[in-house]
């Protein structure tokens, strides 16, 4: 995008989604930030895929999209959880972080399908989205991630168990 930053906040007042699009391609890391930013405050369903594309942005834009996507709410839903299928795994963790904000059960089963990816940052990932939403079908799933004395999500359970800080949370 242009030499010109954009004015971001003129864009959100007039509510130019296009303007605000566009700007996610920007090459200042605060432009995009507070392009993703606005796009999350205007909830607009216009904005859902390329915010997805956003968590792509390995700058605080990409999780700024989480909570962009999370302000859009209900028509976030089905596209984050096509991106738990997306083969960058930076993005399935967003997405999960994201489906977790919006506490959809909707996202239960395709989130339990997370818990038997290889990579622990991705099921812990799905584990704390699948406690946000509460849904029972998830519990049993859930059990048995908790009791993998193999993965990592096992292993943080144990050492929580240990500092005594379990309580704390509601898994």
């Amino acid at each position: 995008m242009g030499l010109f930053k954009p004015n971001i906040k003129k864009m959100r007042a007039q509510n130019d989604i296009e303007g605000l699009i566009k700007s996610l391609k920007h090459s200042s890391v605060r432009v995009r930030y507070d392009a993703v930013t606005a796009l999350g405050e205007l909830k607009n369903a216009r904005a859902i895929e390329p915010l997805i594309e956003a968590l792509r942005d390995d700058t605080g834009a990409g999780w700024q999209a989480v909570n962009a996507l999370s302000n859009i709410g209900y028509a976030a839903v089905e596209p984050l959880i096509r991106a738990l299928q997306d083969k960058d795994k930076g993005i399935v963790r967003l997405a999960a972080r994201a489906l977790g904000e919006l506490k959809d059960d909707r996202a239960t089963e395709p989130l339990v399908e997370v818990l038997r990816d290889e990579d622990w940052n991705y099921r812990y990932e799905a584990v704390m989205a699948l406690g946000k939403i509460g849904d029972t079908k998830a519990i049993d799933p859930l059990i048995v991630a908790l009791k993998d004395v193999t993965s990592a999500v096992g292993k943080r359970q144990r050492l929580l168990e240990k500092s005594g800080t379990i309580g704390q949370y509601n898994l």
